[in-house]
């Protein structure tokens, strides 16, 4: 088909927002202090505002879409969605944490570029999908482990610029300056890694827009993360000087909540009034009458594997992402940790009773039901680990398994064949102790189901679960009496 050549970019830019919807939307929309791997919102939301930007480069992109590319965007597209439903199910919690979602989506990127425009502009595409890893906390995760180190830095040099004006002004470590009675938190009142990360990577972007020099680029690049760290400097020893001198009150803190963000889009604006200054400028985008030939084949293509992501990715919504940063290893669990546990994942109108094992890293809970019957289910919640499956008794053949979404997070089901049949529930949690999450893995066995349950499952939850499992090659993908007794078992999971 032959339409105006800015066709393919608005394509590409359409499919790739329908890509991050949901990954968007589960994503804290501002980046904290304390936790730096908050800043991938940023490269999120810039990532459609680079395929726009993109359009600098429209006249040099001619769209050449041969077999090889169709059936080479397809199977990276395939690829794609096969690694995001065979890792969110391995990784269970962590595939958030990590941002797997996002360390994967440079392949669907290069599978559009690929089916908008064929193999041979996959160059063009290079930078925007180098970009998109940067989404992924785990590869700036040594950065963002230097937070603290950030912060302390910082309290530093505010006790020696403060030794200056305030005699007695003492530091105690790692982040705290005290003077006359009166104790400041430099790390509360730091712009910190993650916010430089934010800045850098909302900078770059832009950066590739302009014209000029990769050196010039990378001097005003630095230049705004230069700026951004002296005028942050000034406003803590400003914060600093005025909690001394007239005490701790509110209106320094609200003060000091507004003024940081502040700074941080003042930098943004002044570094992109100043551009010209560093010989950079603004290209001239015209896109003119001309028109070029598109493949619709391939452009259907596209859009099928993006509404299908849409579709698996619509799961996301019912995840809370975990910071990388706060999961912990060694829980010890107590009496008022079981309980936790069962308010908190289980649910049943009968009585629980709880037991913990060796060492406090895992608790067993038995529900007893009206009829005072105490073997019909027990949930197990132990760290580290699938291992409580391999020491189940294995005397009777594994009938099958089947993998199935539940609240946004993903679940298996086991079922043996005794009789009556035995099912096994697996799902990764999360249990929160402070500020640290330690991954958990969460077991609930029931005996004695005879398989008369009907169906649970809304449309959304067979079509997730279908595909699941048909990525994970599972012969049980269609079976129903695998749904009836996943149904059976999960009334009792909140």
């Amino acid at each position: 088909m032959r339409v105006g050549k800015g066709f393919g970019l608005i394509a590409f830019t359409a499919l790739l927002l329908v890509l991050l919807i949901f990954s968007i939307s589960i994503t804290q929309q501002y980046v904290s202090d304390i936790d730096a791997s908050t800043y991938v919102i940023v490269p999120m939301l810039m990532l459609p505002i680079f395929a726009v930007f993109m359009f600098k480069h429209s006249d040099r992109i001619v769209p050449k879409v041969d077999a090889k590319s169709i059936v080479l965007g397809t199977v990276l597209f395939a690829v794609f969605i096969i690694m995001i439903l065979d890792l969110r199910a391995y990784l269970g919690p962590l595939f958030f944490s990590y941002r797997m979602d996002m360390l994967l989506l440079p392949i669907a990127i290069a599978a559009l570029a690929t089916l908008i425009f064929g193999s041979d502009n996959l160059d063009r595409f290079v930078w925007i999908a180098i970009y998109a890893l940067a989404a992924s906390p785990l590869l700036l995760l040594p950065v963002i482990n230097m937070n603290l180190n950030f912060a302390s830095a910082n309290s530093l040099a505010i006790y020696y610029s403060a030794k200056v004006f305030f005699n007695g002004v003492t530091f105690i470590s790692p982040i705290t300056v005290a003077y006359n009675g009166h104790q400041i938190s430099i790390g509360n009142s730091c712009i910190g890694i993650g916010a430089l990360i934010a800045l850098v990577l909302l900078l770059l972007p832009i950066a590739y827009f302009l014209d000029g020099s990769n050196r010039k680029k990378l001097l005003w690049v630095l230049s705004g993360f230069l700026l951004l760290v002296l005028l942050n400097f000034i406003r803590m020893l400003a914060i600093t000087f005025a909690w001394f001198k007239y005490g701790p009150n509110q209106s320094i803190l609200d003060v000091h909540a507004v003024v940081g963000q502040i700074i941080f889009y003042a930098v943004v604006l002044v570094m992109i009034f100043v551009a010209g200054k560093y010989g950079l400028s603004y290209p001239k985008i015209g896109l003119g009458r001309r028109r070029r030939s598109y493949n619709a084949a391939a452009i259907s293509i596209a859009v099928i594997f993006s509404v299908l992501y849409l579709f698996i990715s619509a799961s996301y919504s019912g995840s809370t992402p975990i910071s990388i940063t706060s999961i912990s290893q060694n829980a010890s669990l107590n009496w008022k940790s079981a309980g936790v546990l069962y308010s908190t994942y289980l649910t049943y109108p009968g009585v629980a009773y709880s037991t913990l094992g060796a060492g406090n890293r895992s608790a067993a809970i038995v529900l007893v039901n009206s009829s005072g019957n105490r073997n019909r289910i027990i949930a197990v919640f132990g760290q580290n680990g699938t291992g409580f499956l391999n020491n189940l008794n294995y005397s009777y053949a594994l009938a099958g398994w089947k993998e199935y979404i539940n609240r946004g997070s993903i679940a298996y089901l086991y079922q043996f064949n005794t009789n009556p049949k035995t099912l096994v529930y697996y799902s990764s949690i999360v249990y929160p102790q402070g500020q640290d999450n330690y991954l958990f893995g969460m077991y609930i066995v029931k005996t004695g189901y005879s398989g008369n349950n009907s169906s649970c499952l809304s449309a959304y939850d067979v079509f997730y679960d279908d595909v699941a499992n048909i990525a994970e090659l599972n012969p049980n993908a269609f079976n129903l009496a695998m749904d009836n007794g996943y149904c059976s078992i999960s009334g009792v999971v909140r």
